[in-house]
């Protein structure tokens, strides 16, 4: 998990050098001073290195600020420091604050509580701190000693001393080899010494920050000698910043009892010592949630042992079984370990080992802090951009200007297979080469004032920076809100300056002179970490460079909090800057990030509902004699071995995961990074919890195919089908028994009604994803909201019903407003209480398209998965007419689909069968329209197709090429869901246009070639088919045609416009034509509807009464029929247009009967009287929404009938009668006034045998 850092440290003095501070100091010429009242050192000098300094002697507190570039000398300067004849009542607290650039020096040593309290802040900034001989911390007020009778004052109170040193940025260089004038100190810093049991002493150093620099050692603890008694406390508590020791850091002392404590928290800290010996103390590490936990001490020799505890404790953080910690490593000499152990209370929890090594001493943790859960874990950063999905564009955005290029990288990369190359070229005009990050919508908000980005660049070997000028490479910015949504500019930035030849970090020229002082090197790795603060006018920004502060800013001024980043070449107007930069493993996060050089990333679906997963492991610091293991355990005792991968990797592994009949247990998928001699170099996990035994009725396999009862399986479901035409779209095979959403019709409330529909759908064998929507709630301001207790609602009540496929809450729902964090709670609700079961979520296609829809949805995709299943919608007929959409641009949407999930979920498309926007936009779509978008989406990857039938009406060719889409669909299911063709295949167009295509085998020796023109005009292509001999046939399919191979494994053809053909190479013969026949039959003339009264006829032009609100108003239609005498109706149904809503929930009953003639007559006159056979169907209405399609029930008998009379010919008219029963009216279109809207009878039957 954690990992050991090395980091050089370039050490700085403060603002002034030792020889300017000392003359500054003789002309001074101060005299030893007592402070006894607050002051302010602002911008000048004061005392000098020759001259003590005492603040506070007695009983009166007092701080010492120096501010504004000031400083503050002294030869010993004395933070509390009474007389002998004060001690008794010395309670004063004595103050040094060190900020703003400034600057200390002490020529011997710096006492911090000598027998009263004392503290120390350095908060200096990047350039500030303190450069002392010694520091020592927590002393008795003497150096006499209690032991001693001539010390009459050890049993007064105050007699002890409390010393606090809180480092929080800047720097702190103790420099002395030796010092120990004084019996009390030891060497160079001493932190809680000389106590004994009358009189102890507390020290404490608080590093949030800064650099730290100890010349000699670090005494914590140190008693001389004197062993009399125990009291005494010692603490070095670090989080952050940078501790040094050039000497031997002693935690403790063999003769001493003081309580020594040396605590690291979280993994933003660098600890270097030249030598630890730990005796008598507690080394205490608190694992917090950034990416490596906790900071791993290095030393290059180190002994533990005589009573050293060691202490875990975690921070917002939660590790896994067997999660392995470095705590202390030795780099170059030996690791001694004796009479060392683990705190109490820590022994159920951890385990202490060494490594392979034996240089290196981790912790182990022995149990399950937290259980596995069946939700898909949220990553804990706000925004992360490693580029291997392959695609710039699903950054934010990419700038560019003047030639400059932003593109991928796969020959230098930090980690995986692709980094980000920008490059400016050498011209006079101003240039940029960057991509931008918005983390606006990250699905938890931003704790605290700071934000982190961490970034690795690599300078290639033609990257120039002009003299004397800089060109910027990260910057914090913002974004403006919606519907503008742009970039509003940076705020704070990081550059690369030339100076004086040298190419270092710094602030942009013009902004600040702030810069680093490492000399950065052409083609080489470097991670650069940027902290801004924000704190309106008193905002900053530090940098660290390869984990070492390398510079800061104070004093910005920053309004708000950021909410985006860009990354690369920002501008540059001058010819001298030029040449490439790589960026590469950009994070952002609210808390530091560190370095990662070596690493294991896991990429993986949710594992719970499926039976076979693929996982993509991204691999950081891999070596050619590298391998990867990966394996599955479980609480039931499984171990299963599911790739073993052997070296070179490069970057990047991708293996599929077997999870077919796996009982219900605790899983853990590992994936562990060797080296040659098979040691363990990273490792990473995905732990969840299966809560169910065997396989879901609907799951997906490891090539994201959805499999239904182990089957693979198609889905082309039916959007908002009404309860009434399910049967007919069930027999006619407009879909394969698959529904989507529920019908309109807001009497349906809630889960109970929902249930009412999926009732009517298991009736008759049909399945839905579903509910998708709940007319309970709104999307307008002040509207009651679809929230995850409505989920829960829906699962705790209907979790059980055989109907539902799997579920699917809100569609579009960044449309809708819902956030990533609420669509994400649906997900993980689902996940906990119906495991089983599948979920959807569907997207506007806009979401891979639009920048500021693209923020907001990369929270809803990988890495933030919210569901197991993907769909989204463009409408591209539509669009080619409407807003000039491609279908090129149809096609990087379908791409961008499965490419910006990683290739993790299957895909599912929706398709218009209808005109989208009625009498506007795109218009109507064609049969062959439809069949182009269909198939072009399943070359595309697509596994499954909603139909989006509304809202206008679907003309009777539309429902055949539905149904002729289902059969195809449905006969050719195994080489749609099958692998791709195990030989190469090429189209190339022989006349210029796109054609696209995709091979695939259906597990048999035949290839199947899916292609689709893209173009509006005809066009011819070649495929070359690897392997293929001449003289091949190649069957076409469906179009009872064939082709012959020509030498070289080519065959060619022609497409028209958006044509599309299915190539079998290896097919004995088509599948024999479905024996069934699907008809739609319009209303065809203004005299084939109407209405009537027995003392009038009304054919109105605009809507029939459907029915009239009561018994003396029927309606009549009549349609001309060509089914074959003899023939066996399957099904039949009636489609209308609803006109307006009902005003009232209760049912309306209409019944339907045909009337007595062989052919009825046009309704010139009144049928009002007209004799009726026997036999009626009677439909109990819902509801109804104006402008909505529904279905009436089936009619199969009604028709059947009529063609069995013996006077019935093809040609010949049906009539019908429309009754009302009870209710109130309802109204639907007349011919006369949107024909497309016209009632429709669509009738499935089989002719006779010939």
């Amino acid at each position: 998990m954690s990992r050991r850092r090395t980091r050089g440290i370039l050490w700085r003095s403060c603002s002034m050098s030792v020889g300017a501070v000392m003359m500054v100091a003789m002309a001074a010429s101060a005299a030893s001073a007592a402070i006894n009242a607050d002051m302010t050192v602002d911008g000048t000098t004061y005392g000098s290195l020759g001259s003590n300094v005492v603040v506070v002697n007695q009983t009166t507190d007092a701080t010492v600020t120096v501010t504004n570039g000031g400083a503050f000398l002294g030869n010993n300067i004395y933070l509390g420091y009474p007389t002998n004849a004060g001690y008794s009542n010395a309670t004063a607290t004595a103050g040094w604050v060190i900020q703003d650039a400034s600057s200390g020096q002490s020529a011997a040593t710096t006492y911090v509580g000598k027998g009263t309290h004392g503290f120390l802040t350095l908060d200096g900034g990047s350039t500030g701190g303190l450069e002392a001989n010694s520091v020592a911390l927590g002393l008795i007020g003497r150096t006499s000693h209690p032991s001693y009778p001539s010390d009459v004052y050890h049993d007064a109170e105050g007699f002890y001393g409390t010393g606090t040193l809180t480092i929080q940025s800047g720097t702190l260089i103790i420099t002395a080899a030796n010092y120990a004038n004084d019996r009390n100190l030891g060497l160079n810093v001493a932190v809680g010494a000389s106590g004994c049991a009358s009189c102890p002493t507390r020290g404490t150093v608080v590093q949030t920050g800064g650099d730290v620099y100890v010349g000699g050692g670090l005494n914590m603890g140190w008693e001389k000698n004197y062993n009399i008694g125990s009291g005494s406390v010692s603490q070095y508590l670090i989080s952050d910043g940078t501790l040094t020791v050039d000497g031997t850091a002693y935690l403790g002392q063999s003769y001493g009892r003081a309580a020594v404590l040396f605590q690291v928290t979280g993994s933003a800290a660098t600890i270097e010592l030249a030598n630890l010996t730990t005796t008598h103390a507690t080394l205490a590490f608190v694992l917090d949630n950034s990416s490596q936990h906790i900071s791993t001490i290095a030393a290059t020799n180190a002994t533990i042992g005589s009573d050293t505890t060691v202490h875990l404790d975690l921070d917002g953080f939660t590790p896994g079984l067997n999660d392995t910690f470095d705590l202390l490593t030795v780099t170059n000499g030996t690791l001694t370990l004796s009479q060392f152990s683990l705190a109490d209370g820590d022994e159920e929890s951890w385990a202490l080992q060494l490594d392979a090594t034996g240089k290196t001493l981790q912790a182990v943790c022995l149990v399950d802090s937290e259980p596995p859960s069946a939700a898909y874990p949220t990553p804990p950063y706000l925004m992360s951009y490693n580029f291997e999905v392959g695609d710039l564009a699903h950054c934010r955005n990419l700038s560019t200007a003047n030639n400059g290029t932003v593109v991928l990288s796969t020959a230098v990369r930090h980690s995986g297979r692709y980094a980000a190359q920008c490059a400016l070229p050498a011209t006079a005009t101003t240039r940029k080469a960057y991509l931008l990050g918005q983390f606006t919508h990250a699905p938890r908000e931003i704790e605290g004032s700071s934000l982190y980005m961490r970034a690795y660049i690599y300078l290639g070997s033609d990257f120039t920076v002009a003299s004397g000028t800089s060109v910027s490479i990260l910057s914090f910015g913002g974004f403006a809100p919606p519907p503008n949504g742009q970039y509003t500019g940076n705020v704070a930035e990081v550059a690369i300056r030339s100076a004086s030849g040298n190419l270092v970090l710094g602030q942009p020229t013009g902004q600040g002179s702030a810069a680093g002082s490492t000399v950065l090197q052409r083609q080489q790795w470097y991670c650069v970490e940027a902290c801004l603060t924000v704190d309106g006018a008193n905002s900053s920004l530090a940098v660290s460079l390869d984990g070492a502060a390398e510079y800061g800013v104070t004093g910005m001024s920053v309004s708000a909090m950021p909410d985006g980043i860009c990354a690369g070449l920002l501008s540059a107007s001058s010819s001298g800057t030029a040449g490439s930069l790589v960026v590469d493993d950009i994070m952002i996060n609210d808390q530091p990030i560190g370095m990662e050089d070596l690493a294991v990333l896991l990429n993986y679906p949710c594992f719970v509902s499926r039976v076979g997963a693929p996982v993509v492991a991204i691999l950081t610091g891999d070596q050619a004699g590298d391998s990867l293991q990966v394996t599955l355990t479980s609480s039931l005792g499984l171990n299963r071995t599911v790739c073993e991968q052997e070296g070179p990797l490069g970057g990047r592994v991708d293996f599929t995961v077997d999870l077919h009949d796996l009982p219900a247990a605790d899983y853990t998928l590992t994936a562990v990074l060797l080296d040659s001699s098979e040691q363990e170099r990273a490792r990473a996990e995905y732990r969840y919890r299966k809560d169910f035994s065997g396989d879901p009725e609907f799951t997906i396999d490891a090539a994201n195919n959805i499999l239904q009862n182990g089957e693979k399986f198609f889905p082309v479901t039916a959007f908002g089908l009404s309860r009434q035409a399910m049967s007919a779209w069930r027999d006619n095979r407009y879909c394969n028994n698959m529904l989507l959403r529920f019908e309109w019709n807001p009497s349906l409330l809630g889960p109970d009604g929902f249930e009412v529909y999926l009732d009517a759908a298991e009736a008759i064998g049909m399945k839905d994803i579903g509910p998708d929507g709940d007319y309970r709630f709104g999307f307008d301001v002040g509207d009651p909201r679809f929230t995850v207790d409505a989920v829960i609602e829906y699962l705790t009540e209907l979790k059980d019903h055989p109907a539902i496929a799997w579920w699917m809450w809100q569609d579009e729902p960044i449309n809708w407003g819902f956030t990533s964090a609420e669509v994400k709670s649906w997900f993980d609700a689902q996940k906990e209480l119906d495991p089983g079961r599948l979920n959807e979520v569907l997207h506007m296609g806009d979401c891979y398209q639009i920048g500021l829809l693209r923020a907001e949805s990369a929270y809803q995709t990988f890495p933030f998965l919210c569901a197991d299943v993907y769909s989204w919608d463009i409408y591209p007929i539509e669009n080619e007419l409407y807003s000039g959409g491609t279908f090129v641009d149809y096609a990087k949407v379908a791409d961008r689909a499965v490419n910006w999930n990683m290739g993790l979920v299957p895909v599912i498309v929706n398709v218009a069968v209808s005109d989208v926007v009625p009498n506007s936009r795109g218009g109507m779509p064609t049969p062959d329209e439809i069949a182009f978008v269909a198939w072009l989406s399943i070359v595309h990857k697509a596994k499954g197709v909603h139909w989006y039938p509304y809202n206008a009406g679907v003309p009777d060719q539309n429902y055949e090429a539905m149904t002729r889409f289902v059969d195809q669909v449905t006969d050719l299911t195994e080489a749609i869901l099958g692998d791709d063709a195990p030989v190469a295949v090429t189209c190339t167009s022989l006349t210029g246009g796109r054609i696209d295509m995709r091979a695939t085998t259906d597990g048999s020796e035949k290839i199947y070639i899916f292609a689709v023109n893209l173009e509006r005009t005809t066009q011819s292509a070649r495929f070359t088919v690897a392997g293929l001999a001449a003289d091949e046939e190649i069957k076409v399919y469906g179009e009872d045609r064939s082709l012959t191979s020509a030498a070289g494994g080519t065959f060619e053809d022609a497409f028209s416009q958006v044509g599309v053909h299915i190539y079998v190479i290896g097919d004995d013969e088509d599948p024999p034509p479905d024996d069934t026949v699907t008809v739609r039959y319009p209303i065809a003339a203004g005299n084939d509807d109407m209405e009537c009264t027995p003392w009038g006829i009304y054919l109105d032009s605009t809507r029939l009464s459907f029915p009239y609100d009561n018994v003396v108003r029927p309606t009549f239609m009549r349609w001309q029929l060509d089914i074959p005498v003899g023939s066996v109706v399957n099904s039949a149904h009636i489609e209308v247009w609803s006109d307006s809503n009902t005003s009232t929930l209760n049912p309306t009953v209409l019944r339907f009967q045909i009337i007595d003639s062989d052919s009825c007559p046009e309704f010139t006159s009144s049928p009002y009287s007209w004799t009726l056979c026997a036999g009626e169907v009677d439909w109990t209405m819902e509801p109804w929404t104006a402008n909505m399609r529904y279905f009436t029930p089936d009619l199969t008998s009604l028709v059947q009938g009529f063609i069995d009379r013996q006077g019935y010919e093809p040609d010949n008219y049906v009539g019908l009668r429309f009754s009302y029963v009870s209710g109130v009216s309802r109204h639907t279109w007349a011919y006369e006034y949107n024909t497309a809207k016209a009632p429709v009878l669509v009738v499935n039957y089989t002719p006779p045998e010939e």
